[in-house]
């Protein structure tokens, strides 16, 4: 189907990951789905790793460790993902035959506003070598320190009650992209730094 025969507000776009966001809705007795947006800042992508960080005395509370912050709302938190398919009803109509993964993390309040949590610069047509500030997307290929994407990977999180520990987040396993890429088995956890909170946006700015 060429994309000017798509159907004016058609909502298929082709065999493809999907950029919309849903919130399931209790309304007079029954649950609803509603969708939030149609596409976000996340972009396209399946198989992340996601949670919704919450207090463990409150799950309505954010795990933020500002009194401001802690009061809001909890954040859900992706990291990874890939995209992989076609599309047949967009101007955009690249198929993409091999998954592309990510290697960035991303939060959110409410589904549609996103905050990026780490940066990354080179790899697709420029001559520089892709790199992430997420520690979890470095893997050595070739005796090489490369940095890839990871999807299918498992986001939980834990805090325990000995020894006055912080509360974390395991990222666990997945599949690495591009050349070289294999499953990993390795397990990461987060440190403080990653609820650094200056009036609700991380520390970097970003």
């Amino acid at each position: 189907m060429d994309s000017t025969e798509c159907p004016s507000g058609s909502e298929f776009d082709g065999l493809r990951s999907r950029g919309d966001t849903w919130a399931l809705t209790y309304l007079d007795g029954e649950y609803h789905w509603a969708r939030l947006a149609h596409s976000t800042a996340i972009g396209k992508r399946a198989w992340f790793g996601m949670t919704v960080w919450h207090r463990n005395e409150d799950p309505t509370t954010d795990i933020s460790t500002t009194v401001e912050e802690r009061e809001a709302v909890p954040r859900i938190w992706v990291f990874g993902g890939a995209e992989i398919g076609d599309s047949s009803c967009t101007r955009d109509n690249r198929i993409l035959e091999v998954i592309k993964a990510k290697a960035d993390a991303w939060w959110s309040r409410d589904g549609i506003s996103w905050t990026q949590v780490n940066y990354f610069e080179g790899g697709g047509k420029t001559q520089k070598s892709f790199f992430s500030t997420q520690e979890w997307s470095k893997a050595v290929v070739d005796l090489k320190d490369v940095y890839l994407g990871i999807w299918g990977l498992s986001v939980c999180q834990f805090k325990s009650d000995v020894g006055g520990s912080l509360p974390r987040l395991y990222l666990i396993a997945g599949d690495r992209d591009g050349n070289g890429g294999a499953l990993s088995n390795d397990i990461f956890e987060s440190r403080k730094g990653l609820l650094c909170d200056i009036h609700g946006l991380p520390c970097n700015g970003l």
